[in-house]
């Protein structure tokens, strides 16, 4: 199973970083291939997102239901897809404290078959999955850095 590691430093407590990256619903604003994310329950812990995602160059359209598992303790989100278009879809986030900020760590792990594919389109679609993560720790960064707001 392919997976993507994606890393970036923040200059911020990783309590901000954690928080910031908590609200998935805003990720839209700077994914521009996010149809809509929702929310459909959370008890503070454990919350199940709804994702709509266009892939053009595949000419699709996904859409998964993904349990995420937020441990403020611990710094760190597990997430997994529960149901959805692809294989299978699970990661994690962490929050590591430095002396200057917090390292944030994204890994995604992922399986999408696509009957008849070759070499080269799992390799676009590896290169995809990594824009994707890195677009959202560049947002999570300069939202927790107070450079730009979600909103901008």
């Amino acid at each position: 199973m392919p997976t993507v590691i994606c890393e970036k430093f923040v200059k911020a407590p990783p309590e901000v970083v954690f928080n910031t990256a908590r609200d998935v619903e805003r990720y839209v604003i700077f994914m521009g291939n996010v149809e809509s994310i929702k929310v459909l329950s959370d008890d503070g812990v454990v919350r199940i997102t709804e994702w709509v995602v266009n892939v053009p160059v595949l000419g699709r359209r996904l859409r998964w239901l993904e349990r995420d598992v937020w441990d403020s303790s611990l710094l760190s989100c597990s997430f997994e897809m529960v149901e959805g278009d692809m294989d299978s879809y699970s990661g994690e986030w962490r929050f590591e404290r430095s002396e200057d900020g917090t390292l944030m760590r994204l890994t995604i792990s992922y399986e999408y078959d696509i009957p008849l594919v070759g070499q080269l389109l799992r390799k676009i679609i590896e290169r995809l999955v990594e824009a994707n993560a890195n677009s959202i720790l560049d947002a999570v960064k300069n939202a927790s850095e107070g450079i730009q707001s979600y909103a901008s």
